[in-house]
């Protein structure tokens, strides 16, 4: 899969690269792996690409994206809200903790930071 991935801190445009890398497993009962339609980008987004958010943010090197909409692809044994079909919005965990970020095709997102998206609303409009 494509993704937005930042190996050292700095100005956003001149750190993130997209690359290819694998699509990530579900490793923990409590994820849910989502398929990226929209993902937000936000001062947050900013401060953790260059470094000063002013808190221990994820190892890199480090797909960004904290905002996300998107299709349920498959769940972790725990989950019980969500399956595969279901269309979702939410926020990825600060910074990252159980989860992926959303600028991939593909990202892992425990299933409490996650809920249906209404159906009055895009998926751009989620994100």
């Amino acid at each position: 899969m494509t993704a937005a991935v930042y190996e050292s801190h700095g100005t956003p445009t001149e750190v993130i690269k997209l690359q290819k890398i694998k699509i990530p497993q579900i490793t923990k009962d409590n994820q849910v792996l989502v398929q990226v339609y929209a993902a937000g980008m936000n001062p947050v987004n900013f401060k953790l690409v260059e470094g000063r958010l002013g808190l221990a943010g994820p190892s890199l090197p480090c797909t960004d994206g904290l905002d996300i909409a998107g299709v349920v692809s498959k769940v972790g044994k725990s989950c019980k809200r969500l399956k595969p079909g279901d269309k979702v919005w939410g926020k990825v965990p600060l910074p990252h903790f159980g989860a992926t970020g959303s600028f991939a095709e593909y990202a892992l997102v425990p299933e409490n930071c996650l809920d249906l998206k209404p159906d009055e609303i895009t998926f751009k409009e989620a994100a």
